[in-house]
């Protein structure tokens, strides 16, 4: 085919001299530069831009984009696609199934890739070839197209469309690697992520990919992140013909894509590919059958220029409380809505929450710099400091006017939240409910519900977020009880006030965590329920379970546990991610890993129990030994008092998390059903884009102001910067530097890993690393929970493990506040805990002292 007759302008196999970009387009050269160098490329041959050239000619000059797509393919086309196609086939065998790409002569070049800009077609069967390179010259012409071109200053009139036919590789995992990496430009860093599939979704940014990093200097994988990849476009077309993104089975969710012989493979082929070409290569590759082939190669266009959002004006700290439970970015939905919701003072920056300086120096009675005052809003407490901190008179009469009036304004409404019973505010599922079924605006509904108008002094129906601030008044219960025992009681442990202060009845995070126990009892009642639970995969274990009669009363239980909690979910403050009632698959996991455990108790909260009664004896021992016996009950009586104010405040406030957590849940069931409308409609195109609009954007294309090909780009364009983001640890400030102290980045020595104590106790066992419990719940009894950080969903796994480790926390956070309560151990803000302390390795945890050891890093897997 390379020679004689008119068919040789039209059609050049990659073997052919084919590397004029003029002729085949940026993207076919580099494919057939790629060939000749003798990369491992599956056979193509490219349509060349004469073709394209040769459909110009038949349409009218200026004519519109309809009038381009009213013109047929020319004579002539189609003949020689289909004698290439045939050759092809001859020369290389297989299945006759292709991948048709636009390869324009603008493509890939160093100042711009044009990633996402043009067609590519997947699927093509030979009778195909010629309506699919019509589509893939159309898309020369759309507003995305044009709009990306005259903002790279490249004029239209002076681009030629080529297009590319290559044999699909049946990939089994892809993905693409970087020379160097992207995000910091390190040069001795290469980074490949990886996906199941076809690596469709991951350029897409539809799946969060693995992520290894491997060295240039020697062959070794310096660090794994293996990610939760939902979704995977298949090698074969679904049967539907139409959905080409499917679920990824559940027990291959977190499962690594590639072992370490093959990250090395990839990445010394995107070596090879910076020394073929010359700049740093961004690579696409698909591994089929264990072969693994390179697809594209082109340079890195986004290196050392990674998008910043420009900051906000003013200086401002991560807001610690909301990144301790949800270390990722918002998603642009749930980043509009909150914005729209948060007081003044917060702000949200590439996704992350922001307190400004000004709001914590309101409420500060101390003289501090910004940096300091930056560690007590990132920590929670003013640690140690250079300078020697002070209190301000003023700041103290003006905070003191302060308090005063709000208790003046507000002191009916504390006093009431004061002594609230522990179903007081049950009532507000119910509003909730009702707000759900109803027409209201989005908005309008989060305010009737966050509202002044929600019942601020109602008996019913109590407000979560005003109960927030009630609940506030823990810290000062809690500095009495530490300094009443610092006075009266000095030799009893340093941990006694956390512990005396656990063990409240009613907490709905830690009763949530009982619950999946005692449904794991109920499954151990029938072991062909057990047997069910354990061995099937976790989609198909509800389904199996309501055919058998015997799993009656377990389901029914399982079906109230729902009813009651089933507004959680990972990440749940984050819109995006599902319930529980619309996904319990997480909810299984953790009654699956229950079942393994021999036992159902593993006694740790008896220890606790009496841990902390042996604690009140000594404490009244201390008490009845200090001068003057007439005032050891009174000071009993005073401390006992304390302590259960203490209690009291920790479980209000844990319990208006729980009901804050409806308010989300509401919004995300009225967007579900919002996008399931715009679905139908052909306004959205999957499910899950909704979450990639904004608010407003969101109500123009409910009204049909908006459509598809009006936000197609732009959902396109924040998901690939969401995975981006979601790549980086966020700056802790905006606007300043603070400066790194032992409170905010925490040193090691040797093999100790150090943080800050948030539940005392000291336990040796082995570590299990869970990122995300609902795919990994798999933790054994005695276990030590190694987590990147913890909200209320993570609870059942505290109750199987003995201590915990947790990359960011504080003593307030829930990993803090759970472990207390069930007597754990528990260390938190270790920096990358998860990566450095392996699955199976033997570890000591200090949770007095904030350390964690390495003892042995051998061990089971």
């Amino acid at each position: 085919m390379s020679g004689g007759g008119n068919e040789s302008t039209l059609i050049r196999f990659l073997d052919d001299d084919c590397t004029d970009a003029a002729r085949v387009g940026g993207k076919g050269a580099n494919l057939a530069a790629l060939e000749r160098a003798g990369f491992p490329v599956p056979p193509a041959f490219v349509l060349t831009t004469a073709a394209f050239r040769r459909f110009l000619a038949h349409c009218d000059e200026g004519a519109s984009p309809a009038q381009l797509a009213a013109t047929p393919v020319p004579d002539g086309v189609d003949t020689a696609l289909a004698e290439a196609e045939r050759t092809l086939h001859e020369r290389d065998g297989g299945e006759r199934v292709y991948v048709v790409r636009s390869s324009a002569t603008a493509e890939d070049g160093t100042a711009a890739s044009f990633a996402g800009q043009h067609e590519t077609y997947y699927y093509v069967r030979p009778g195909q070839l010629s309506d699919m390179v019509h589509h893939c010259w159309l898309s020369l012409y759309t507003a995305n197209a044009v709009a990306y071109r005259r903002a790279h200053g490249i004029d239209t009139g002076h681009v030629a469309m080529a297009v590319i036919v290559q044999r699909m590789v049946a990939a089994e995992v892809s993905g693409v690697s970087f020379s160097v990496n992207p995000l910091d430009g390190d040069p001795e860093a290469i980074v490949t992520e990886a996906c199941w599939g076809m690596g469709a979704a991951l350029v897409d940014g539809r799946v969060t990919p693995d992520r290894y990093v491997a060295t240039r200097t020697r062959p070794a994988v310096l660090e794994r992140h293996i990610a939760d990849k939902r979704v995977m476009v298949p090698t074969h077309l679904p049967a539907d013909g139409q959905q080409r993104l499917i679920e990824v089975p559940r027990e291959k969710r977190r499962s690594a894509t590639l072992d370490d012989t093959m990250v090395i493979a990839v990445s010394q082929l995107a070596e090879r590919a910076e020394r073929a070409f010359g700049p740093p290569q961004d690579i696409e590759w698909a591994v089929s059958e264990g072969r693994l082939w390179l697809l594209q190669s082109r340079p890195i266009t986004t290196l050392a220029q990674a998008a910043k959002a420009a900051p906000p004006a003013g200086r401002y700290v991560i807001f610690k409380p909301l990144l301790e439970n949800f270390s990722d970015p918002f998603t642009p939905l749930t980043a509009d809505i909150c914005r729209r919701l948060f007081p003044p003072g917060y702000v949200i920056h590439r996704g992350r929450t922001y307190i400004a300086l000004s709001e914590i120096r309101r409420v500060v009675p101390f003289k501090a710099s910004d940096a300091e005052l930056a560690r007590f809003g990132y920590l929670g407490a003013i640690g140690e400091s250079r300078a020697r901190l002070s209190l301000s008179p003023w700041r103290v009469l003006l905070q003191s006017l302060g308090l005063v009036l709000v208790y003046i304004l507000h002191g009916t409404f504390l006093g009431r939240t004061a002594h609230l019973p522990d179903d007081a505010m049950a009532p507000f599922r119910e509003r909730v409910e009702r707000l759900v079924e109803g027409k209201q605006d989005l908005l309008d509904m989060a305010w009737s519900l966050g509202g002044a108008d929600a019942g601020f002094f109602a008996p019913i129906g109590w407000l979560p977020v005003p109960i927030n601030i009630s609940a506030a008044r823990y810290w000062a219960w809690l500095a009495l009880v530490r300094a009443l025992l610092r006075r009266w009681a000095p030799k009893l442990p340093r941990e006694a006030a956390s512990v005396l202060c656990t063990g409240s009845v009613g907490v709905k995070s830690t009763d949530m965590g009982r619950a999946i126990v005692e449904l794991a009892n109920a499954a151990r009642d029938e072991p062909a329920v057990v047997e069910v639970i354990r061995g099937r995969p976790l989609a198909t274990v509800l389904t199996t379970l309501r055919s058998m009669p015997l799993a009656a009363g377990f389901l029914e239980r399982f079906e109230a546990f729902l009813e009651t909690h089933g507004h959680r979910a990972i990440k749940e403050f984050e819109l995006a991610a599902p319930r529980w009632r619309e996904d319990s698959s997480a909810v299984l996991a953790m009654i699956r890993n229950h079942l393994k455990a021999d036992a159902p108790d593993s006694g740790v909260a008896r220890d606790a129990v009496a841990r902390r009664d042996q604690l009140r004896r000594e404490l009244r021992e201390h008490l009845a030994a200090l001068p003057g016996e007439r005032f050891c009950g009174w000071r009993w009586r005073l401390l006992r008092h304390a302590i259960r104010r203490t209690k009291y405040f920790t479980k209000l406030r844990e319990n208006s998390r729980y009901y804050h957590i409806m308010i989300m849940g509401a919004l995300r069931e009225r967007i579900v059903r919002l996008e399931r409308t715009l679905l139908e409609r052909g306004a959205l195109r999957c499910a899950g884009d909704v979450f990639y609009l904004e608010y407003p954007e969101l109500l123009d294309l409910d009204a049909g102001r908006l459509d598809w090909n009006a936000v197609e780009q732009r959902i396109h364009d924040r998901r690939l910067a969401w995975v981006r983001e979601s790549k980086r640890m966020p700056p802790r400030t905006l606007g300043f530097d603070m400066d790194d102290g032992p409170e905010t980045r925490r040193a090691t020595d040797g093999r100790v890993l150090r943080g800050a104590g948030a539940s005392p106790g000291y336990y040796e066992g082995r570590a299990r690393v869970i990122l995300d419990p609902a795919i990994d719940a798999d933790i054994q009894p005695g276990e030590i929970l190694i987590a990147p950080y913890t909200d209320p969903a993570w609870t059942p796994l505290f109750l199987t493990a003995r201590a915990a480790v947790v990359e960011i926390g504080s003593y307030l956070s829930h990993a803090g506040t759970v472990a207390r309560e069930y007597g754990l151990p528990c260390v938190v803000d270790v920096d990358d805990c998860t990566a450095r302390i392996p699955s199976g390795a033997l570890i000591a945890v200090d949770g007095e002292a904030g350390t964690v050891t390495l003892l042995e890093f051998g061990g089971r897997g």
